[in-house]
């Protein structure tokens, strides 16, 4: 069940492009870059030394490269408007320390990054008024390890959220080779079959029927379910890996953060919170 609301006022998030231009016209505004942005206009006559310091910068299009990523000047509001996009925004979903400071640093870098971002995350209200929920913890048991995506999947429930519309619970299926998730709204009074007929229409067709599928257990999987799952499935496990388990508290967190005041619209912050989940934990093979 969720508590209290807590809810965020959501902004538009500055585009990609519009943001690269405003790091650009922001690089010979301050002096902190002055002596590197000197050193790439003229590399030959700088001394060893400079050579060496300043070797893994790059310039491209008008943007100043680190090792790859795009250095960000100390200037306005640059640095905060990035913390915001890939920790307080939607696409983001206040993800924790690691995970913000992955997000950021995919793309972009500027000395002290670490520390900032670090700040950014303890500082936001958002994340320090809403506690992660803890579900007691299953001992995962020793399974086969898939070799490819969708072989194996892990399925779990959220029950008994506020109803929106017809919805009130989650089906949550991750793959277990991935780690991607996908998560389907549904009412809880839905019939096992029709449980596992959301599962054929949202995962076997579109990735081809697992070979094994494995439920959380303890969890509010009823026998009909597994023995509908069971007929379609040609390996269905009762077991747990973990999987599902992770996910739920992150989903839960970020509607949380963005369904509106009466925590009554959390299905249309669904497709992005998968995103959000995804974009930020997805092993790619």
């Amino acid at each position: 069940m969720l508590p209290n609301p807590v809810f965020a006022n959501i902004a538009l998030v500055t585009p990609k492009k519009e943001l690269q231009q405003q790091i650009k016209a922001a690089l010979d505004q301050g002096k902190s870059l002055e002596e590197i942005l000197q050193f790439l206009q003229n590399k030959s006559k700088a001394p060893p030394s400079i050579k060496r310091a300043f070797k893994d910068y790059q310039m491209e299009s008008g943007l100043l490269f680190y090792q790859g990523q795009i250095v960000v000047p100390d200037i306005g509001d640059l640095r905060t408007d990035l913390l915001w996009i890939f920790h307080n925004s939607p696409l983001a979903g206040h993800p924790g320390r690691q995970q913000t400071l992955e997000l950021v640093s995919r793309n972009y870098y500027w000395p002290g990054i670490h520390a900032d971002t670090y700040w950014h995350m303890d500082s936001c209200k958002t994340c320090q008024q809403i506690q992660k929920p803890k579900y007691a913890p299953i001992p995962p048991q020793p399974l086969e390890l898939p070799t490819r995506p969708w072989q194996h999947v892990s399925y779990n429930m959220i029950v008994d959220l506020p109803k929106d519309g017809n919805s009130d619970s989650i089906l949550v299926i991750v793959d277990s080779f991935t780690k991607y998730v996908i998560l389907v709204e549904y009412s809880k009074k839905l019939k096992a079959l029709e449980l596992a007929d959301l599962f054929l229409r949202h995962i076997w067709k579109c990735y081809s029927m697992p070979k094994k599928t494995i439920s959380e257990q303890g969890r509010v999987f009823n026998n009909k379910f597994l023995k509908a799952l069971s007929k379609l499935s040609r390996d269905n496990h009762p077991q747990s890996d973990g999987q599902t388990e992770q996910v739920n508290p992150t989903v839960e967190h970020f509607l949380w953060a963005y369904s509106g005041i009466n925590q009554k619209d959390w299905v249309k912050w669904l497709p992005m919170a998968e995103f959000a989940y995804n974009n930020a934990t997805v092993r790619r093979p």
